[in-house]
């Protein structure tokens, strides 16, 4: 068996019993021509927290395959590490290379990565600055999207979600009492995404970045909202008189959606809509 249909039946597998790295619908034609209406969705704990509302929202005719690896971070997708809490690969180019989809969003929001050094990532065991960890971001994104565009995908640079102000960027509460580092959230990722798509490369490549799927569960200027109005699909959840439910987790928790759902419904909704918009005219 190669090391793509080790992969590939690997994450089905992880997928369907744990849900710790999500990986949808992976059947794709045996062309080597781009799936027509698809997207692929790469990311990490908030694509995977957004795992099955993509799946619920994906238009009839149309596919979308999200991958969310909680805790990890574009380096560890470029190189293809097993990711130490699943054992197994997050592997960027065998999804490409499987699915041959029509348009790739890439979805991080500053993990520091699982892998280590050795792949590219920052040490997260030590206080590594946001300008080293926006370096390998840069360095690993690029390679991600200069690939996906080789292969006939559009890119979507998705910006990440805005950090909880109650969590300083560098310094949080991971568990009670217990302190925690990290900088997901920090406006800094989505200059960089912006910086990428204005690039040589991204000009001519057509990267986008898209902030859609982040004013979901906040708002048009991307700061930080743990609620918002209530839609139609929140009938459960929506709270009166207000009319709001929340989205986001809250507490001392710096990035995540919130346990209900909601956040997840607008996000799913909002990364998957521009790139297969784009494709269906």
């Amino acid at each position: 068996m190669g090391k793509t249909s080790r992969v590939v039946g690997a994450l089905g597998r992880v997928a369907a019993i744990t849900g710790v790295l999500t990986v949808a619908g992976l059947t794709a034609p045996a062309a080597a021509s781009p799936t027509p209406r698809s997207v692929l969705v790469v990311g990490d704990s908030v694509v995977a927290q957004a795992a099955a509302a993509i799946r619920w929202w994906t238009p009839p005719g149309t596919t979308a395959w999200p991958a969310g690896g909680p805790g990890t971070a574009p380096c560890d997708w470029w190189d293809g590490q097993a990711d130490p809490h699943s054992g197994i690969d997050a592997d960027f180019r065998s999804l490409v290379d499987q699915l041959h989809p029509a348009a790739v969003v890439l979805a991080f929001s500053g993990n520091p990565g699982l892998s280590g050094p050795p792949s590219g990532c920052v040490d997260a065991n030590t206080r590594y600055s946001l300008a080293a960890l926006l370096g390998t971001y840069r360095v690993d994104l690029t390679a991600m999207a200069a690939y996906a565009s080789a292969h006939g995908a559009r890119v979507y640079l998705a910006a990440s979600p805005p950090r909880n102000p109650a969590t300083p960027p560098g310094a949080y509460v991971a568990s009670p009492g217990v302190p925690g580092y990290g900088f997901n959230g920090d406006p800094a990722f989505n200059v960089l995404y912006q910086q990428m798509a204005a690039s040589p490369e991204g000009v001519r490549d057509a990267w986008t970045y898209d902030p859609a799927a982040a004013a979901a569960v906040s708002n048009l200027s991307l700061t930080w909202q743990l609620d918002e109005t209530c839609m139609p699909w929140d009938v459960h959840n929506c709270r009166l008189p207000s009319a709001t439910v929340q989205v986001r987790m809250g507490g001392h928790d710096a990035i995540h959606l919130d346990p209900y759902g909601n956040g997840a419904a607008r996000y799913g909704q909002a990364i998957i809509r521009r790139p297969l918009e784009d494709q269906l005219g």
